[in-house]
């Protein structure tokens, strides 16, 4: 009497987002890698940013892999851009989902670990996946590893600062579906700032791999501070709230508007206080104190609570 025992595979198949803008120098090494992921099936959706050099030319090459879908449209800056990729893709043939930048490479086994680690949290709970990162050089040549001292993961922190990297994102459907319902808040907010926020204030899970899977490239076109020293990340972070005084204070009350009924009770509160920290002197003083503001780099720490009680957060 024969026995026969039948193997079931089950490979899980994964959007990715990735948008381009005169990126034609490292391009294709970056889509290179993304199709090259171990044990996934991989649906690639690439939005051109209004291009003015020959990334369109480029990406005309992979029109014939059913993988890639290719998307063009005006320039909408790399947060829109993303997000908008996020709405349009109402297909969802994918139980997973990530974003990717133009320039770096991905390691074989990136996105299989981002949802090995997804994959125990039930599908109705929103849940983000983010890991260190390994920068090189333009030539690939290492460097440090960022691996985010002192992290820490709460909706104070990200009010703080953003410390994670988008690029290194794998999320489920229904933190997929929360991005949806994002509205217009990346006027004011990046995409990956605003994933984080969304999940942590909406009951979810943020999980943080200490390893990296991904060539980081630092080169002078990179659009992120990261990598450029404390004295422009000062000059930046001055600029930045100058220029978008009540940035954060806007983002509180929009995210209290827009997913009113997803929110915990704990996020509300600290929302609230945030969209109402400028009402009187006392409320300023008390939300800069706040015990939950706090990011795990002293700096920012400072820094922040300098902003709200000159009244530019």
């Amino acid at each position: 009497m024969y026995t026969f025992i039948t193997w079931v595979v089950v490979v899980v198949q994964i959007t990715v987002y990735l948008s381009s803008y005169n990126g034609e120098a490292f391009l294709n090494e970056q889509i290179d890698s993304i199709l090259h992921q171990r044990d996934v099936l991989i649906n690639l959706i690439i939005r051109d940013d209004g291009s003015s050099d020959k990334t369109c030319e480029l990406l005309e090459q992979y029109r014939g892999d059913r993988r890639i879908t290719i998307l063009r449209g005006k320039n909408l800056g790399y947060a829109k851009s993303f997000l908008s990729m996020v709405k349009s893709d109402r297909k969802e043939v994918s139980d997973y989902y990530a974003f990717s930048d133009q320039d770096d490479i991905w390691l074989p086994q990136k996105l299989k670990c981002g949802i090995k680690q997804l994959q125990h949290i039930p599908q109705d709970v929103p849940a983000l996946y983010v890991s260190a990162l390994q920068r090189v050089d333009e030539n690939l040549n290492k460097q440090d590893k960022q691996n985010f001292p002192h992290l820490i993961l709460s909706l104070g922190a990200e009010f703080t600062r953003h410390r994670l990297a988008g690029c290194t994102f794998v999320f489920n459907k229904c933190m997929k579906r929360l991005l949806e319902r994002s509205g217009n808040l990346a006027d004011i907010c990046s995409h990956d700032a605003l994933a984080t926020m969304i999940c942590l204030s909406c009951g979810g899970k943020v999980i943080y791999d200490s390893n990296s899977y991904i060539l980081f490239r630092r080169h002078g076109h990179n659009t992120s501070v990261d990598g450029k020293g404390m004295i422009f990340k000062v000059y930046h972070d001055i600029k930045k709230f100058i220029l978008n005084k009540h940035q954060h204070r806007d983002l509180a009350k929009r995210l209290c508007g827009t997913f009113s009924a997803d929110l915990t009770s704990s996020a509300i509160s600290f929302l609230q206080e945030a969209a109402n920290y400028d009402k009187s002197i006392t409320k300023t003083i008390q939300f800069a104190f706040n015990k939950q503001l706090g990011c795990g780099y002293w700096y920012y720490n400072f820094f922040v609570r300098a902003m709200i009680l000159c009244r530019y957060y």
